[in-house]
């Protein structure tokens, strides 16, 4: 039987020249018999499978090292809550010190200047010190008095050499202090030695201080009150910055761990419009603190006293005002239309 020649192109002349060879062989040999030998085979053609097997490595080759396509992956709630899962650097960020340049006025409770409204203090510290208005660029009113700022650090030091004139007026003038404030819980009010015991006073805790930590308290007192009887007390040591000790020390063996003390935030109360929110940035019309009317000043009152936030018969400062918000907040609208 004949080879088929139904191959492919790349066979088909190697297919036709084997033929031949056969047909001549098999001629050859029916006319002289085996003793001849047969004709030489002729030499394989070179088909095109080769090289079309080669071009298909490289084809393959150079699809490896195509680069491949980004698969762009839509957000779905998986993918967000992987993404939601995954740790986050934290990044620490160092808080540089800026010291304050503020100048602090000391007035006493009972002083006239604190009845004056800010401007007025600038022209009177001007008048006193005999200095520009425009050295001082900002008044804030304060706890104590008032904060001024000066326009460049000149003027504040010429501001400082030139307060000694406020003394006359149990005024002072001075720098911003800066200090750290330590909270020491639980010192106790008496220490028990061999023979009798010994209360704790303030000279005894700073050499305790300055015992434990290597460094000198510039003062220390006693934090709030003490009830009668009671075994221990907290105290306030204050530090300057550069002096200042770590945190975690304790003092005669049995007192509290010493932390960073961070006063509560007093309630604020805008001495402007006495309502409960900072009197900066209010612009309401001023009200008076007798009877909350916005139509005279408290010096030129003759109404009955009435709180602008209950309605009772006290000063809208007064603590026994019901509408005066607590540690939870506050009060809400139920509880205001119970006052009303």
């Amino acid at each position: 039987m004949a080879p088929s020649t139904s191959t492919p192109d790349s066979n088909k002349e190697f297919n036709e020249g084997l033929l031949t060879y056969l047909r001549a062989a098999i001629a050859q040999f029916l006319a002289n018999g085996t003793g001849i030998s047969p004709p030489v085979l002729p030499p394989k053609p070179k088909s095109n499978h080769q090289t079309v097997s080669h071009q298909q490595n490289k084809l393959s080759t150079i699809d490896s090292y195509t680069p491949e396509k980004k698969i762009i992956v839509k957000n779905s709630w998986a993918t967000i809550a992987r993404k939601g899962h995954q740790a986050k650097e934290t990044v620490k960020y160092t808080k540089s010190f800026e010291s304050d340049e503020r100048l602090f006025l000391r007035l006493p409770k009972d002083q006239e200047w604190r009845l004056l409204a800010p401007c007025s203090i600038r022209e009177a510290v001007s008048s006193h010190l005999k200095y520009s208005p425009t050295d001082i660029i900002h008044i804030r009113r304060t706890a104590t008095g008032f904060a001024l700022t000066a326009k460049d650090k000149d003027t504040r030091f010429r501001l400082l050499d030139g307060s000694v004139a406020h003394s006359v007026q149990n005024v002072k003038l001075e720098p911003a202090s800066d200090l750290v404030t330590y909270h020491i819980a639980t010192v106790p009010v008496a220490i028990a030695s061999v023979n009798k015991k010994v209360l704790v006073t303030n000279s005894m805790l700073e050499a305790e201080i300055k015992r434990v930590t290597h460094s000198s308290p510039t003062s220390v007192r006693p934090l709030g009150k003490v009830k009668l009887g009671a075994p221990y007390q907290s105290w306030l040591a204050h530090f300057p910055r550069s002096q200042a000790p770590r945190p975690g020390f304790r003092l005669f063996d049995e007192s509290g761990v010493a932390i960073i003390h961070k006063p509560h935030q007093p309630l604020q109360q805008c001495k402007r419009c006495l309502d409960f929110h900072p009197t900066r940035g209010c612009s309401r019309a001023p009200a008076c603190g007798n009877c909350s009317s916005t139509m005279h000043d408290i010096s030129e009152c003759k109404a009955l006293t009435r709180c602008r936030n209950c309605g009772g018969p006290h000063r809208s400062d007064n603590r026994i005002c019901l509408a005066r918000p607590t540690r939870s907040g506050p009060i809400n609208k139920e509880q205001s239309s119970k006052i009303d």
